[in-house]
């Protein structure tokens, strides 16, 4: 389990306020869990996984799409967002999973009749389950050498 101090998210100042304290907490697959053991081995006690050269902060959004660039996909094609965005969709209409528990893991704020301030849902068990049935998924699509279902 990741988690990511309320300080740290990516939203307004006043979706700020309502989210208090409480850390985001992001379910973590098996996969994914080895890789970051393995990435371990690697930085050492480094603060973060993917940091600037100096290793004092974080690499930005940008620092993804010049990356996609330099692995010859244009911008017009692929970009780190649209990857979030498929991911999205894939896990609601091929997986099968709730677009709340999606919208929860990320980190997006989930309508509510009665308001957001008094939604405190965190649907962590289907998270679990869902982020899991996704790295699977990728697994899959991975062993078959099929790609192109992210473009």
């Amino acid at each position: 389990m990741l988690n990511i101090p309320a300080a740290a998210m990516k939203m307004k100042r006043s979706e700020k306020s309502q989210m208090g304290t409480q850390p985001h907490a992001v379910p973590l697959a098996r996969q994914v869990d080895e890789v970051l053991r393995k990435l371990k081995q690697v930085i050492g006690r480094g603060e973060y996984v993917y940091a600037i050269r100096s290793g004092s902060r974080t690499i930005s959004a940008n620092t993804v799409n010049v990356g996609i660039r330099t692995l010859g996909w244009d911008a017009d094609t692929v970009t780190g967002y649209g990857f979030r965005a498929r991911a999205r969709t894939m896990i609601h209409e091929t997986l099968g999973f709730s677009p709340d528990a999606i919208e929860v893991q990320l980190a997006h704020r989930v309508p509510d009749r009665l308001g957001s301030a008094f939604n405190r849902i965190q649907h962590l068990e289907k998270r679990k389950r869902m982020i899991q049935a996704w790295a699977d998924y990728l697994g899959g699509l991975r062993a078959e050498g099929n790609d192109s279902v992210f473009l």
